[in-house]
């Protein structure tokens, strides 16, 4: 017998700090439906040969003094800080010229009449530089490129920028020796959703993209507060897709409509175990496939 997982005992954590108020009782049933199933993963494991190897899988809860709230709730901020201080300083970089595509004309005549007063004071070379990053930059670039020289801007810099970067690396320590505990006594793995909402359609029809229209940029980075905090410790993670229920629920009448039948369940490691995440997660996608 070849044992799949290095260890007897994986010890999987539900982190009680991501239960937030804005997350739907078709997500949380999901997510207990996930932790359930993992439990039964444990009864066995196989390798490539068929030969099993008994591994117990246990779920455990990361109380909130493992994990306070308060980072979760600072994450969001912290990490669109960080992410368009970045967008700011390297896109700043961008001309057109070096490399990228370059404008083959001027801004139009609409486009100029409001930046005409930057324009004026502008050389020739400046204005083509401009012109090309008006033209290729979209909406939510400017939007993060605009963020960003705020946050990096003299008078903000020791206020955002800093505080972020703060936060990102006392979460990043409290993951690895309070909740993970450098591979001792914590918990080998954390189960949590991928996000609040169902996910959305692709389908390129003019209904979809009018509804994608009226989505708030806001509103979608909220819906990103499941993931930032393991983006922002650098952690490894894999999202699975989980059968969720409540059909009485409107939105999940509507989804289920649309074929739209899972949610995504994450699973969160400590920094080098990508192998045996990714063991997990084939183990865990195949039992789901043989029940559906």
């Amino acid at each position: 017998q070849q044992k799949l997982f290095k260890k007897d005992k994986i010890k999987i954590g539900i982190p009680s700090s991501f239960s937030i108020k804005e997350c739907p009782s078709y997500i949380t049933s999901a997510w207990s439906n996930a932790a359930t199933q993992l439990q039964q993963l444990g009864s066995s494991t196989a390798d490539d040969k068929n030969d099993t190897a008994s591994t117990d899988i246990t779920i455990q809860t990361i109380s909130e003094q493992q994990l306070p709230s308060k980072f979760i709730q600072y994450s969001l901020p912290a990490y669109y800080v960080l992410a368009c201080a970045e967008a700011s300083s390297n896109l700043s970089r961008y001309d057109g010229i070096r490399y990228g595509c370059t404008s083959s004309t001027l801004i139009t005549k609409e486009e100029e009449k409001v930046v005409s007063e930057y324009f004026a004071e502008m050389t020739p070379f400046e204005t083509q530089i401009s012109s090309t990053r008006v033209s290729n930059f979209g909406s939510e670039v400017i939007r993060r490129i605009l963020c960003g020289t705020a946050v990096l801007s003299s008078n903000r810099f020791h206020t955002f920028y800093e505080g972020a970067a703060t936060l990102r690396a006392l979460l990043t320590k409290q993951l690895k020796e309070v909740v993970f505990q450098d591979g001792k006594e914590g918990v080998d793995f954390l189960l949590l959703p991928t996000s609040i909402s169902l996910p959305p359609t692709i389908i390129g029809d003019e209904e979809n993209e009018e509804e994608i229209a009226k989505v708030d940029a806001t509103e979608a980075f909220a819906n990103d507060v499941m993931t930032v905090p393991i983006s922002l410790a650098g952690l490894p993670s894999i999202s699975i897709p989980v059968p969720f229920f409540g059909e009485e629920e409107e939105e999940v009448s509507k989804a289920k409509s649309m074929g739209i039948t899972s949610v995504g369940m994450q699973l969160v490691g400590p920094k080098g175990s990508e192998k045996t995440l990714l063991a997990i997660g084939k183990l865990m996608e195949q039992s789901l496939d043989r029940k559906g």
